[in-house]
């Protein structure tokens, strides 16, 4: 298996001591840091775009018994400096959320969206698993949760998010009657937002046409 319960131990021993106490926790917490990156970096295969921070210590030069890599995802490479996913390991699990770099708003709610959403895979059901289970785990509550990010995006009025909800409404709409009327006048890229909304449906170019 890739992750052992011998890794969760070495973050709970380990956590919050003093790196010039113990010095040699340096290299084996770097071990399992790693392991954590090659998970995030095993998401590129789907697109999204990680960050770690490696170093196992904290400012305080203490070992951190907590520690995390952010995923942005392909479809709002804008919301990078704001909002992400985030894997995460502790003493007492693997972890996968939504997070931002600003903590107001994190855990606002509507009608259509939870950002509290979060996922824990137990020590024990997480070492039974190998790295590639885990990044499928990981891409899977991502697509799970793309509305949760869109929303969240939203009210960081990051542009990619708000772009691609309003594409969202406009599939509902179109399965819901059958058509859908754009109007507006010359030039205000109703044609391009009909080309749009038909390739959101995965048709590409010679799979639709204009009467």
């Amino acid at each position: 298996m890739f992750l052992t319960k011998e890794d969760f131990e070495l973050l709970k021993k380990y956590g919050g001591k003093s790196a010039s106490e113990y010095p040699e926790a340096h290299s084996l917490l770097r071990r399992v840091y790693d392991k954590l990156g090659e998970i995030a970096e095993g998401m590129r295969q789907h697109g999204y775009d990680p960050s770690i921070r490696r170093n196992p210590q904290n400012q305080g030069q203490k070992f951190e018994e907590y520690h995390w890599a952010q995923l942005c995802p392909p479809y709002s490479k804008d919301s990078k400096s704001k909002i992400f996913f985030v894997i995460d390991i502790t003493k007492d699990g693997f972890g996968i959320h939504i997070d931002c770099n600003q903590r107001n708003g994190l855990f606002i709610n509507d009608d259509t969206a939870d950002l509290q959403s979060w996922e824990s895979i137990s020590v024990d059901d997480v070492c039974k698993l190998e790295k590639q289970e885990i990044i499928y785990k990981v891409f899977d509550f991502c697509q799970r949760h793309m509305k949760e990010y869109l929303h969240f995006g939203k009210y960081y009025n990051i542009k990619s998010c708000i772009k691609l909800l309003d594409m969202e409404q406009y599939k509902q709409l179109l399965l819901n009657n059958k058509n859908l009327i754009l109007t507006g006048a010359p030039g205000t890229g109703k044609t391009y937002l009909a080309k749009e909304i038909a390739e959101s449906f995965g048709a590409k170019g010679e799979r639709y046409g204009f009467v």
